[in-house]
């Protein structure tokens, strides 16, 4: 999600002071009883809507309010709000997900999923004191005060991710994305876990960490 060539002149002008993002919310909802991927194949492990799904939301929300300097993104959260319900018998998971991070400066981040989802949504929505930006990653548009345009697919914007690592590689540079900047997502949804652990017992479940 931060490789979208759409999204990183807003978090540039975040980091420079020039706008400011308030709110965030991401939506992924699909109807998922059955360990079936997009493939159309039966799968050797089953999904989880906070360890995967929500994951890419968080992240991205992090990495917009902090206009991509995530060395200081955890130090910005004010509170982690999560609700999840039990485990469905019937997958082993809980199968929704509301998820809200406060920051200290009053901005919020909202995550809504489910795999209950008859209709299929994929979509972020940053909302600033200059504008609003909503991505909908299914049908490849983004939406603005000046209305709808179409962008690359989610296929083409993902294809960006490897050739890049790998030159950061043979450049010797920090890529990107560097794995020690998706480590404030990862805190929040093991707060966010242990919400749900409080409530219905720590178990080990499909797609949760081991530690």
């Amino acid at each position: 999600m931060r490789f979208r060539q759409e999204r990183i002149p807003v978090a540039e002008r975040v980091r420079s002071g020039d706008e400011r993002v308030t709110h965030v919310h991401g939506r992924f909802f699909i109807h998922r009883l059955q360990n079936v991927g997009a493939t159309g194949y039966q799968r050797s492990w089953t999904d989880n809507i906070l360890w995967h799904h929500t994951t890419h939301l968080i992240d991205f929300g992090l990495w917009m309010v902090s206009g991509g300097d995530m060395a200081t993104a955890e130090d910005r959260i004010r509170n982690v709000y999560s609700i999840m319900p039990a485990v469905d018998p019937r997958t082993g998971i809980p199968m929704e997900l509301v998820l809200v991070v406060e920051t200290k400066g009053d901005q919020t981040i909202v995550c809504t999923g489910s795999y209950y989802g008859r209709e299929r949504i994929y979509d972020m929505l940053v909302v600033s004191d200059r504008d609003s930006y909503r991505v909908d990653e299914l049908r490849s548009t983004l939406t603005t005060a000046e209305g709808e345009r179409k962008i690359p697919t989610e296929q083409a914007n993902a294809e960006l991710i490897a050739p890049e690592f790998v030159a950061a590689v043979e450049a010797g540079r920090e890529p990107f994305v560097p794995g020690w900047s998706v480590l404030p997502a990862m805190r929040v949804l093991h707060r966010a876990q242990e919400n749900w652990d409080a409530k219905y017992g720590k178990q080990i479940l499909p797609g949760r960490p081991v530690t």
